[in-house]
């Protein structure tokens, strides 16, 4: 998991420090101090990754060495307290590698020259894995002047006033949210899920608990503690005990890994709650598409009934009118037949398709008999095939004929059904028979026929037809609502599941806060050695 560690500290002669010491320990170099006169030599120091000195581009090329540089800070401070440097010490997130880590630290320093103008020191150290360090333990020192570089490549006579009581805060606040900011850069462009912040357990408001910096000391006598635990009990030195800080600070850490186990379970009953909500709206969506592919399927199997209706429609009509000069006879017309035929006709035109004329009649050959005798072969009468011109004019002759005979009779036979209609039909009949002929003296014996029996028969059909309508609307209906009870009960226990989970939650989570409550008010006993697990987050100075 990447961490995030960034202090600052001040390197002070009042604090009996000296610039080119720390310099030298950072850098596992040699230099002599010219202000103390010693010789500081930490060559044999390992775990130095990666040294280097920015400054900006005007600065003296005397400055840019090491020995130079720090020797030439002691001399410009007089004062036996003056501040001599200042000192970023970062960490590294282990995901990142050497190179990762180098450009981490460029950026960084040239962002502080770029802002400051100052001179920077910067060295990167590795684990100590040999001396008990953390394996993740990579981090950095970035020491840098209390004073700006001038126009003329020197230091400045004044120091800059952006750490100071005044401005300090805040200029310390920025460079732990810039040093964030890179650092969540990288990691996103190696493709890590990691993320850092520079902000506090309060600041961020996850009821975490800090813990206390522990120090060289306090780290060292930690690292003798765990080296006792791990020898026999009667090979033990008593005397060697856990400081107070490193047992306050594993209780710390304790309570925060409950208190983060605690909130991950309260997330997965929340997302479990979430899941069953997405599991029934999928359900929802599935049904829903499935009865769309039904809708869908049967509209398919009716436009197919309905092809192969219209494809057998063709071939009876097409089989009718290829027949028609058969049954036919231009002596004795038959109107039903001929009606047939003209429907059949325009029924296959509108297709493309015409019936086929008959096959031609083959004369029959004179035999050598014929030939010698002189007699003549049969004459076989061509079979007729009339085309749809001359079966209209047909039928429009007798159209004319038949309406010249119905035209004498038809008031007649009128008068005479509208005497005996009312024993008969009924008032609804005979009115609608007298306003069709008011309208029109046009109609037919089998029109009268036809009209006739239809008004008999629409009342009991339309009756017929309503009650098939509401039977299968009640059928529907009891359907329907047979589904919404069975879904309310599904419904129903999902709720009450979704309860007893929530119920569960809040007990454990009661449980959990009065737990807490004791370890807080419950007394530390110093005095009691206890065995804790080794920090992780531990940085070697």
């Amino acid at each position: 998991m990447a961490i995030y560690h960034f202090s600052v500290k001040a390197i002070s002669r009042g604090a009996g420090r000296s610039a080119v010491a720390c310099a030298a320990y950072r850098s596992g170099e040699k230099l002599v101090c010219d202000y103390y006169g010693i010789e500081q030599d930490y060559t044999k120091k390992s775990g130095v990754e990666f040294t280097n000195i920015y400054a900006p581009e005007n600065t003296k090329k005397e400055l840019l060495d090491r020995q130079k540089l720090w020797n030439a800070v002691e001399k410009s401070e007089r004062r036996k307290d003056a501040l001599l440097a200042r000192e970023f010490e970062i960490a590294f997130p282990k995901e990142l590698s050497q190179e990762q880590r180098q450009a981490l630290l460029d950026e960084l320093c040239q962002g502080i020259v770029k802002k400051h103008g100052v001179v920077v020191d910067a060295a990167i150290h590795v684990p100590h894995v040999g001396g008990g360090s953390d394996e993740r333990n990579y981090h950095a020192h970035v020491m840098f002047t209390t004073r700006a570089i001038d126009k003329n490549g020197t230091f400045e006579a004044k120091k800059y006033r952006d750490f100071s009581r005044d401005h300090g805060t805040k200029t310390v606040t920025e460079w732990r949210a810039a040093f964030a900011d890179l650092v969540n850069a990288k990691l996103e462009q190696i493709g890590s899920k990691e993320r850092v912040t520079h902000l506090s357990y309060a600041d961020l408001g996850n009821g975490l608990e800090a813990t206390q910096h522990e120090g060289y000391e306090v780290t060292q006598q930690r690292r003798r503690y765990e080296a006792e635990q791990q020898k026999n009990e009667e090979d033990r030195d008593l005397a060697i005990i856990m400081p107070d800080v490193a047992m306050s600070n594993d209780a710390i850490k304790q309570r925060n890994a409950d208190r983060y186990r605690d909130d991950q379970e309260i997330k997965g009953l929340d997302q479990e709650i979430i899941v069953s909500k997405a599991i029934v709206s999928d359900l929802q969506q599935s049904k829903a598409k499935s009865d769309a592919e039904h809708a869908q399927q049967q509209q398919i199997a009716l436009e197919r009934k309905r092809e192969r209706l219209e494809a057998q429609s063709l071939a009876d009509a097409h089989k009718r009118a290829t027949d028609f000069h058969t049954a036919f006879d231009p002596n004795h017309p038959d109107k039903s037949l001929v009606t047939q035929y003209i429907t059949d006709y325009a029924l296959l035109a509108r297709h493309g398709k015409q019936p086929q004329p008959p096959a031609p009649v083959e004369q029959p050959q004179p035999t050598w008999w014929q030939r010698m005798t002189g007699q003549q072969p049969q004459q076989i009468e061509p079979p007729p095939f009339f085309e749809i011109d001359a079966i209209k004019a047909i039928v429009q002759s007798i159209v004319e004929h038949e309406q010249k005979q119905a035209q004498q009779q038809k008031w007649q036979r009128l008068q005479e059904f509208l005497q005996h209609s009312p024993r008969t039909v009924d008032r609804l009949e005979r009115d609608a028979i007298s306003r069709s002929f008011d309208k029109g003296q046009q109609a037919g014996d089998e029109e009268l026929a036809e009209f006739i029996k239809y008004h008999r028969q629409h009342w009991q059909e339309k009756e017929q037809a309503a009650k098939d309508w509401q039977a299968e609307h009640d059928r529907f209906m009891r359907e329907e609502a047979a589904k919404a009870r069975e879904e309310a009960a599904l419904t129903l226990q999902r709720e009450r599941e979704s309860e007893a989970k929530l119920e569960a939650y809040r007990e454990r989570k009661a449980l959990l806060d009065k737990e807490i409550a004791e370890m807080q008010q419950k007394p530390v006993n110093r005095d009691e050695i206890q065995q804790q697990p080794r920090p992780k987050n531990d940085f070697e100075p």
